[in-house]
């Protein structure tokens, strides 16, 4: 359960492994070995994967809420849909296609 977590946070961020490793101040091989399954996180791991990156506790250990806190989703929402009022822009211009 906890390995598939780990890499759904991390795909959704878009961060490689060793950039996770590197965010959260832990070893690149620990994070593999979380996705693999081979270990159990740790209270610590979790501590930082809720603070450094906004993660819900509550939706990583129980299932319960959306995976990040509301204000890191709203700001994602307002990520994307600037991005695409960009994209619009430059394919008016003839930027890009």
């Amino acid at each position: 359960m906890y390995a598939q977590k780990i890499k759904q946070i991390r795909t959704e961020l878009n961060l490689s492994v060793a950039k996770l490793a590197e965010k959260i101040n832990i070893p690149q091989r620990t994070v593999s070995a979380y996705e693999r399954n081979e270990r159990t996180p740790s209270i610590e791991f979790l501590a930082q994967m809720c603070n450094i990156l906004d993660v819900n506790a509550n939706w990583f250990l129980i299932d319960k809420g959306d995976m990040f806190n509301p204000k890191t989703s709203e700001l994602r929402q307002f990520k994307d849909e600037l991005l695409s009022e960009v994209r619009v822009m430059l394919k008016k211009e003839g930027i890009i296609n």
